[in-house]
């Protein structure tokens, strides 16, 4: 086997934790972003998320 700065493993792991970054920074952006347009309370922005939440969960089970 040749050795070299190639390591595959290494290298599709390192692939792997940068789309894992990516994707979560991205989420947490998204849901920044969906904050800040929110007119209203926090309070208000949990209640509807949380109706939302349940109208999601009852169309999935029904």
């Amino acid at each position: 086997m040749l050795r070299g700065d190639y390591k595959p493993l290494g290298a599709l792991l390192a692939w792997g934790a940068l789309v894992v970054a990516f994707g979560l920074c991205w989420s947490l952006a998204s849901l920044l972003i969906f904050g800040s347009r929110h007119k209203g309370s926090w309070g208000d922005l949990h209640t509807e998320l949380e109706a939302m939440r349940k109208e999601r969960a009852d169309a999935i089970t029904t």
